[in-house]
């Protein structure tokens, strides 16, 4: 099962699928967090968490490009709409205007800025585990060098 399909046909699940997973990035701190915790823990649940969230990461990343196309489509089928059915010529600049004021293409962009919201957060998480990675790296080059110097 994809996320599109979680999401529901009609995006009657949108809203539930973002609040799950923006409660679950809010508690992605305590997981990135390293004090309080040996360097060996650090290392095991370094690429478990890393994974996990990322693999969230790119499930939001379809979703925000389904959004994208949604936006899209609702952006389209309002234009032909002022293009064929609207008495006034209006030109396309004219056409844009009424379009971003409509109430069917305001809520289809508000829900992809919502997808767009969860889907950053987790890219900060993603990235905060890369620097965690690095960080944890170093800490251990700098336990192994100080090792190397201890006399037998």
């Amino acid at each position: 099962m994809t996320i599109l399909d979680e999401i529901g046909p009609k995006k009657e699940h949108l809203v539930d699928v973002l609040i799950k997973y923006s409660e679950i990035a809010d508690r992605a701190e305590k997981n990135i967090v390293i004090s309080g915790k040996t360097l060996e823990e650090c290392n095991v649940e370094q690429p478990k968490w890393q994974a996990y969230y990322d693999d969230i990461r790119v499930q939001l990343h379809t979703v925000k490009k389904y959004m994208d196309s949604e936006v899209s489509r609702v952006r389209g089928t309002l234009w032909k709409s002022y293009t064929e059915t609207n008495d006034m010529l209006l030109s396309p600049k004219d056409k844009e205007q009424y379009i971003n004021h409509e109430p069917a293409y305001l809520d289809t962009y508000k829900l992809y800025l919502e997808v767009l919201e969860v889907h950053d957060k987790y890219e900060s998480i993603v990235e905060a585990y890369r620097a965690r990675g690095f960080a944890l790296r170093n800490i251990t080059n700098l336990r192994v060098a100080s090792l190397e110097n201890i006399l037998l």
